[in-house]
């Protein structure tokens, strides 16, 4: 893999797209001041990212998270109706992005990951790996290579999703009449 190297512009933008109002990390620097600052900010973070990523070692105060319990659902005195949510540093984040993003283009560029992963890559999700698994099992029936009884691809879609519109469209797909052709 190509060494990464950051850029003023790079960075400048990524603080610019920041989401003013989100919380701040350990540090207690708010994504407002440095949406605000990014354009005399950007230079210094992009120097220290830069340094970080070629030195292969990470400030000791961006490993540092606060973890906050939020309510998902259910009865609140209950704890495991609640997720840990980990606030890191933003400038942290940004440079996770950074890095990730630059091993991701790798990978595509690369051609190191197959076509059925999905999950974290752009344009693809839970959903188009479910929809490409249902389109995958009806070509096969209708193929005749697979006689899957609807009751176990009803009971599998029901353990991966609980999306009930996609379980009732392959209800739905199943019952169309077969053509020949």
């Amino acid at each position: 893999m190509e060494d990464i190297i950051v850029t003023e512009n790079g960075v400048r933008k990524l603080l610019s797209n920041l989401k003013p109002h989100k919380a701040a990390g350990p540090d207690q620097i708010k994504p407002r001041i440095l949406k605000e600052c990014a354009t005399e900010i950007a230079p210094i973070l992009t120097s220290l990212f830069n340094k970080s990523i070629s030195s292969g070692t990470v400030p000791k105060e961006w490993s540092e998270a606060n973890v906050t319990p939020v309510f998902k659902k259910g009865e609140k005195y209950k704890a495991s109706n609640y997720r840990p949510v980990s606030l890191t540093c933003i400038a942290c984040k940004i440079l996770e992005h950074i890095v990730v993003s630059n091993m991701l283009d790798h990978f595509d560029k690369h051609n190191v990951l197959v076509d059925n992963q999905h999950g974290f890559r752009a344009r693809r999700s839970c959903e188009t790996q479910l929809v490409t698994f249902i389109d995958d099992i009806a070509k096969s029936v209708q193929q005749g290579q697979v006689d899957v009884p609807l009751w176990i691809l009803v009971r599998r879609l029901t353990l991966c999703t609980t999306e009930t519109s996609y379980i009732r469209w392959t209800i739905m797909a199943s019952d169309q009449p077969q053509r020949d052709g």
